[in-house]
């Protein structure tokens, strides 16, 4: 959040909240009149100086005075923090200068050499030095460095007033105005540091700190001039008067290029805001808060080439390299971009290993105030660059970057033709076409409407209030859309373009065919305009902060939430969920909505960032084009075209495919694994898609392929998957109810090597397999079990008396002999293993499963052991289990 703090009513302190423009604080501070406020950086701290000599902290969050010392003898006339030493500077009509640590509110130094009023303080870019003007008609400049006093005061300075390190003079004097001086600041041009100061006698004056003289005398006001401020960020100083005028100079050409007037009667302050591109200026009736130019940096790329063409300063340059452009290099900014696009013969640099773009052969071009630069917008062949500045156009030509031209005018928009390079200009609501870019060939559209905005392209577009109007590059009347419309981008190669709303992006196709055939014969087509001009194809719910094609894909950068994506026209008519389509083809988050896309170079995307820092994305040219084929029907041109890229551009095609229902030709594509089992399941293709899964090592993957399988009737892959996952369980059951023999012999065989023995058993029951459900009950310890099984079914009846005996050992050894010696052979009829289909289904069904017979065995976890198998076995074998196949009692 930034703040400006205002003086209202000579003694009170007015705090805004420059965002909103609301009032966020107002503090109470003197009944004494206050000439200087100044924050604290790093701090909540607020220091204020008043006309009784004392400076007042007051931490502005909770409104509260912190410190409160005298510091003149006189008039506070303005202050200055140091936050590097953490000292507060000090200066009034006492003609004394002074230091203070603003944490001890102690005197650490005075600064004597006026002889009037010290009116203005002014801190060096480096914080070696600081200037003040006086009244004496001088700016003075002090050291603040200098570690040992350099002047013998005739003053005395008593208690509090007794600097700590003494008094010092100025290091030198500059003098040439012939009035009061009563403004100074400092600004740089290049590497070269100035100082300026404003007078009375209604000049501005530049002066060389090397030579220590007036560089330049610039006549910007007519009354006395009262404040300066230099703005480092947009290379300007900023001057006012009490005539009431804002001057704006600039720092490259070291000249005055404008005035301008904000109603506030004598202007007394102005303030530059280093962290954005504006300026407070504070008057007689209040106070203003003016942008100086755009809030972001102004770039134009040359797609063929790679070349840009910056107006701002580059305060970074994304790639690691060092930049061969200074972060005040103001104006006009010209460099090739490596990585992007062909380096120039002999350039110097190396393309980028990274996604990352550098500039190098940094040049400046041309010293314009970058607070004026409105526009930057190379022509489609790169030869020509219109400039609008300060209102006016200026074609330069890119070569020798000489002027071609200028005029009148806010914004341009270039055709979108090799051949042509017109230019369309709009200059106070009306818009005139250039042949050939030449203001002499200027002509005018008829418009009945005030024109907002202009956009190029292989038409010409021109916004009126609530609707788009359409021409020719002749000047005929095409159509027009009722749409409140932010943007328009035009396809360089397509007949298509996007138009942004606050709330929508809408996809259209233009047919110039028939736009040529219509105004070639010269009629009046009428309010409607060309019948079939313009079709729409799609839209977007989403709000384009930037947006440029690519091989007839939409590149944006949405403006709520940031990122980057691309979406394919044509498909983007069909997707029943927009928001999931975006969301699957995102080319890179991270990306600011604030962020410019400059376009493409080769297959870079260009990005440009709201510090200046320039940015490239790699975005695959030949899968750009691979997805204009599929949607012209050019399936296998599409995948000649990606066949050779890598498996992840494959797939991303072959996804694209796969929206499209074009299964057969996305598997063709030979995509990743994972993909490809996606195609095949679609296709139920399921044993070629079992065969991948298990050639690739798959196992997430079964589950999904056994239930894709089992929905569409594969029964046995997915078996098989249920297998491999171990999920016994669902194998059985599918068996069961399929009665397939061979399937319930080999998972018996697969759940006994397991230790699933329940399973086993289960299987083998219902194949007849008596002697191997004998088998399993004997390996699970379920000799009771095993006992009367063998003694009740046909084929095994012969091991009844060796399970017997088998299980009164097993009785004797656990201290049960009275139980042991009471089992006898029991009489129960012999009987084959046969289940008919309803016992079958339920021995199945049930959870955990009932074996049939005496088994009563566990599907717990521990089920598997012959620990978990005997929990059903009663603790005395005078009550043996339910045998279903007879009444017998243990006595019989």
């Amino acid at each position: 959040m930034t703040y400006c703090s205002l003086v209202l009513e000579e003694s009170d302190v007015v705090i805004y909240d420059v965002s909103t423009g609301l009032v966020a604080k107002q503090l109470d501070v003197t009944v004494y009149p206050i000439r200087a406020v100044r924050f604290i950086p790093g701090t909540d701290t607020l220091a204020v100086g008043s006309d009784d000599g004392y400076i007042r902290l007051y931490d502005y969050s909770t409104e509260a005075r912190v410190g409160m010392w005298q510091a003149h003898t006189d008039y506070i006339r303005a202050l200055l923090v140091l936050p590097d030493q953490k000292w507060l500077v000090s200066c009034g009509d006492d003609t004394t200068i002074r230091v203070w640590d603003y944490q001890t509110k102690a005197c650490l130094r005075i600064y004597e050499g006026h002889t009037r009023y010290a009116m203005a303080l002014a801190l060096s870019p480096d914080g070696a030095s600081l200037a003040s003007a006086s009244l004496d008609g001088t700016v003075k400049v002090w050291g603040v460095a200098e570690t040992g006093p350099t002047r013998q005061s005739t003053k005395v300075y008593a208690g509090h007033y007794t600097p700590n390190e003494g008094v010092f003079g100025p290091l030198y004097t500059l003098k040439g105005h012939t009035a009061d001086c009563n403004a100074v600041c400092y600004l740089s041009s290049g590497s070269t540091v100035y100082v300026a100061s404003g007078s009375d006698d209604r000049t501005v004056k530049i002066w060389d700190t090397a030579t220590r003289s007036a560089l330049r005398t610039i006549p910007v006001h007519t009354d006395n001039v009262t404040c300066l401020a230099y703005h480092a960020r947009m290379g300007c100083m900023v001057s006012g008067s009490e005539d009431g005028l804002v001057g704006l100079v600039s720092g490259e050409g070291l000249a005055l290029d404008k005035t301008c007037r904000h109603k506030l009667g004598r202007v007394w302050c102005v303030e530059a805001d280093h962290s954005s591109n504006r300026i407070v200026i504070g008057g007689d009736t209040g106070c203003v808060v003016v942008q100086l130019g755009l809030d972001r940096p102004l770039a134009s790329l040359d797609q063929r080439t790679g070349r840009m063409v910056f107006a701002g300063t580059l305060s970074a340059v994304a790639g690691g390299a060092e930049p061969t452009i200074t972060p005040s290099q103001q104006g006009l900014v010209q460099g090739m971009l490596v990585g992007a696009g062909h380096p120039s013969p002999g350039s110097k640099g190396t393309a980028p290993t990274g996604e990352t773009g550098t500039l190098h052969s940094v040049r400046a071009l041309d010293q314009l105030s970058v607070a004026g630069v409105q526009q930057v917008e190379m022509s489609p062949n790169g030869r020509l660059c219109s400039v609008v500045h300060d209102n006016e156009v200026v074609v330069y030509s890119t070569l020798s970057w000489k002027q071609k031209g200028y005029m009148a005018g806010q914004q341009t928009a270039w055709r979108h033709d090799p051949k042509h390079q017109d230019l369309a200009v709009l200059e106070g609501g009306s818009v005139s076409i250039l042949t050939g870019a030449s203001p002499d060939t200027a002509q005018q559209l008829a418009l009945d409407y005030p024109a907002e905005a202009v956009f190029g392209g292989p038409l010409l577009c021109v916004r009126g209030p609530d609707f788009l109007d359409f021409f020719t590059w002749q000047g005929a009347f095409v159509q027009q859309i009722n749409v409140v419309a932010e943007g328009v981008v035009f396809s360089p190669r397509t007949p298509l373009l996007s138009i942004s709303t606050e709330d929508t992006t809408y996809i259209m196709q233009s047919d110039l065919g028939v736009i040529a055939s219509a105004t070639a014969k010269g009629e009046d087509v009428g309010e409607e305009g060309v019948e079939g001009a313009l079709e729409l194809v799609a839209a977007l719910p989403y709000a384009v902060s930037s947006a440029a094609w690519f091989h007839g894909v939409l590149h944006f950068i949405d403006a709520s939430t940031g990122g980057l994506h691309h979406v394919v026209p044509e498909y983007a008519q069909r997707m029943h969920d927009a928001e999931e389509y975006v969301d699957r083809h995102t080319v890179r988050r991270g990306v600011k909505a604030e962020d410019t896309l400059l376009g493409f170079c080769q297959d870079r995307c260009v990005l440009l960032a709201k510090d200046g820092s320039v940015t490239t994305v790699s975005v695959n040219g030949r899968q750009m084009q691979a997805y204009s084929l599929i949607e012209g029907g050019k399936i296998s041109e599409a995948s000649t075209l990606v066949s050779s890229e890598t498996v992840s551009v494959r797939d991303q095609v072959a996804q694209y495919m796969q929206d499209r229902g074009m299964l057969a030709e996305a598997l063709a594509l030979s995509p990743s694994p994972a993909l490809g089992l996606s195609l095949l399941s679609q296709l139920h293709r399921y044993s070629d898609a079992l065969a991948l899964l298990q050639t690739e090592g798959l196992t997430g993957s079964y589950p999904t392929l056994a239930k894709r399988a089992l929905d569409h009737g594969a029964m046995g892959v997915a078996v098989q998957c249920y297998i491999a996952t171990k999920d016994y369980g669902s194998a059985l059951t599918i068996l069961s109810v399929t009665e397939d023999t061979d399937g319930l012999t080999h998972l018996a065989s697969q759940a006994e090597e397991e230790g699933a023995y329940n399973i086993a058993f289960l299987c083998l029951y219902q194949t007849g397999d008596a002697p191997g459900c004998l088998r399993v009950m004997e390996q699970s310890g379920q000799e009771a079990h095993a006992a009367m099984f063998a003694r009740g079914h046909k084929g095994v009846e012969g091991q009844t008396e060796r399970l017997l005996g088998e299980w009164r050992e097993s009785l004797i050894k656990s201290g049960r002999e009275r139980v042991a010696e009471s089992l006898r052979m029991p009489h129960i009829p012999v009987c084959e293993v046969e289940v008919d289909e309803v016992e079958a289904e339920e021995s199945v069904s049930a959870s955990p499963s009932p074996t049939p017979a005496s088994l009563s065995l566990s599907a717990s976890p521990d089920a598997h052991s012959p620990e978990g198998m005997s929990e059903g076995i009663a603790e005395e074998a005078s009550t043996p289990p339910h045998n279903p196949y007879g009444n017998a009692r243990k006595d019989d």
